[in-house]
């Protein structure tokens, strides 16, 4: 079995850590006119200081003992100065956590999860669940509020997320 994960906003709180770069540094008006602009430049600052949430550890830790592929499909793309890749596979290795390929500049991430044969699919961007979902895998969203519509089950927190996937298995008689 494979299960399939975004980084930014799923596993890791990057949504806190770029607003308070931007109150920092008085970065507002490039950030809301032009984010590829802003991460280009800024992404190198930033992205090492995402922490992952709660629960994430535990969760995959759980998945490796059960045998399940974790692979990490991002849309994190060309950062200034600084290899992406290797930024995203030191941000697994410097917090000792198990994961089984990282595939950076997805975008959109439905060929690459369909590529991968991708069971389970979670991201927090419905758009990216969308083009996901297209090739008929199942997927689930991260959000900070469940009072989001959405189509697809949607979690606050990665507690309820593995309890999720252990239910999703036993029904998709994937155990």
């Amino acid at each position: 079995m494979k299960i399939g994960i975004d980084i930014d906003n799923c596993i890791v709180d990057t949504r806190s850590v770029v607003k308070d770069f931007i109150k920092q540094n008085n970065l507002e008006d490039l950030y809301y006119n032009d984010t590829n602009a802003f991460y280009t430049e800024y992404g190198k600052d930033i992205y090492p200081l995402v922490q992952f949430k709660n629960g994430v550890k535990e969760a995959f830790e759980w998945m490796k003992e059960n045998n399940i592929k974790i692979i990490i499909i991002t849309a994190r793309e060309y950062v200034s100065n600084c290899d992406v890749e290797v930024m995203c596979i030191n941000l697994f290795i410097d917090n000792n956590m198990p994961y089984d390929k990282i595939i950076i500049n997805s975008k959109p991430k439905g060929p690459d999860a369909a590529k991968e044969k991708i069971d389970l699919f979670i991201d927090d961007l419905e758009r990216n669940l969308d083009s996901v979902s297209d090739y008929d895998i199942d997927c689930i969203q991260v959000t900070n509020s469940l009072e989001n519509n959405s189509k697809y089950p949607q979690f606050t927190n990665w507690h309820d997320i593995l309890d999720y996937i252990k239910g999703w298995m036993k029904k998709s008689n994937k155990v």
